[in-house]
């Protein structure tokens, strides 16, 4: 399924990197090739976000950690605006600003990592408790 959006017409997989920003605040350029683009070039996926972030659906940033430069990605407005639905609770107050990148990425390490578990179910991560 695709909706289009404010000029880009988004897929199911834009959805879901939205939702995983979303959920984090800050994801890594390598978080997301590894949990939405594993089987695809990393062109294809560096494609892709330019053009979320050309209409506004993400802003891109830099981060140094472990002595190097990792590129990272944070919501906007317009993400929240497209995702907040998407959860079984309501997202009344959705917060966009991270005030601690690092914590955030961690964190959404964590959760991909928890995601691969067999058993696994649901990890809310901290923006969306904050969040509804």
């Amino acid at each position: 399924m695709s909706r289009v959006k404010s000029g880009v017409e988004l897929q199911e997989r834009d959805l879901e990197i939205l939702k995983l920003v979303f959920s984090f605040r800050v994801v890594t350029f390598d978080q997301i090739e590894r949990k939405c683009f594993s089987e695809r070039h990393e062109t294809a996926m560096r494609r892709r976000i330019g053009k979320l972030v050309k209409y506004e659906f993400l802003r891109r940033g830099v981060i140094e950690r472990n002595g190097k430069v990792e590129k990272i990605l944070f919501p906007t407005a317009r993400t929240a605006e497209t995702v907040i639905s998407s959860w079984r609770f309501r997202i009344d107050k959705p917060l966009l600003k991270s005030e601690s990148p690092e914590h955030d990425i961690r964190l959404a390490e964590l959760g991909l990592r928890l995601e691969k578990r067999s058993g696994f179910c649901n990890f809310f991560p901290e923006n969306l408790l904050q969040s509804s």
